[in-house]
């Protein structure tokens, strides 16, 4: 449960990046927080998830479910957050717990997860891609291009 999740040696706090995928550069849809919570990582650990699983699905309590690559979750830092910024999530976002993806849209992060499942599929979900909804890009932060000239 998140409460026991909580209350173990595993909890982490780090600063984490949320930010719209709609974001254009230097816009104001972007927020670093302090983020406490369980790390997907240790999730595997605590579930002795062996080495062939390739997919990670979240399930919230509306129903919503969202299955990634066990890579790109892996890759992206994946917490459970309980806490941003110190307060209890509800607090500040509402629900009980939420996922956050670092470097990764905001609309991957998920809200009121009630389950994670690990599978091994014979092909993982796809990484998610912002040009298909018409986003070439993710705005990222401390990124630029110089013209030599």
């Amino acid at each position: 449960t998140l409460g026991e999740l909580s209350e173990g040696d595993d909890v982490e706090t780090k600063v984490m990046t949320c930010a719209c995928s709609a974001n254009q550069a230097g816009g104001g849809a972007i927020a670093n927080a302090e983020v406490t919570g369980v790390p997907v990582r240790e999730l595997i650990v605590r579930a002795g998830i062996g080495a062939d699983v390739n997919t990670v699905t979240f399930a919230s309590a509306d129903g919503t479910r969202s299955s990634l690559p066990l890579s790109y979750v892996l890759s992206h830092g994946a917490v459970v957050a309980f806490e941003i910024n110190g307060e209890e999530l509800a607090a500040s976002v509402g629900g009980t717990n939420q996922l956050w993806l670092s470097g990764s849209a905001g609309a991957h992060f998920m809200r009121d997860i009630v389950s994670v499942d690990f599978a091994c599929q014979d092909e993982p979900p796809a990484e998610p891609d912002l040009s298909e909804s018409g986003m070439m890009y993710t705005n990222r932060p401390n990124v630029s291009a110089s013209v030599a000239g």
